[in-house]
């Protein structure tokens, strides 16, 4: 796979409306079903799927297995269950504090090398995504406090 539709493909995740339909295509373009990134919640340091993803995962204790196994940066393949899909295998490139999950085909190394060099450039767009989802719900809430304000005066 060429770098330049790798990054297309990863480029396309960061539109949160097309999220998901992007995850599939780039795990398509991979060879695989489908892809979930997961992001270091900041609050608790959990590692949570990205707004735009499932928010619960089949087979808990093979989940825990693979999150207890990709704190450490780097490419690493496991066995999950995932629902409705036919293979269980998942490539995971973990680079600070998010993890690409690449579920089903057989994903060359150099690619998953490339992948995971082009991460933080998407835990960076992401983090920005979910800093700008809490703003506005603080300004909102302070938009409402303002307004309650004027009307006991």
């Amino acid at each position: 796979m060429e770098l330049a539709s790798l990054l297309d493909g990863l480029a396309a995740l960061a539109d949160k409306p097309t999220r998901g339909a992007a995850a599939r295509q780039l795990a398509s373009t991979l060879g695989g079903d489908d892809a979930l990134i997961l992001l270091r919640d900041e609050r608790t340091g959990a590692l949570v799927p990205a707004e735009g993803f499932a928010a619960t995962l089949p087979g808990g204790a093979a989940w825990a297995a693979l999150l207890r196994g990709v704190r450490e940066p780097g490419v690493r393949r496991f066995d999950v269950p995932v629902a409705t899909k036919s293979s269980t295998a998942a490539l995971c490139c973990v680079s600070d504090d998010i993890v690409l999950v690449v579920f089903g085909g057989e994903v060359p190394d150099a690619t998953a090398r490339s992948l995971l060099s082009a991460l933080p450039l998407l835990a960076t767009a992401l983090r920005a995504e979910r800093a700008h989802a809490v703003l506005a719900g603080e300004l909102e809430s302070a938009r409402r406090e303002v307004s309650r304000a004027g009307t006991i005066v």
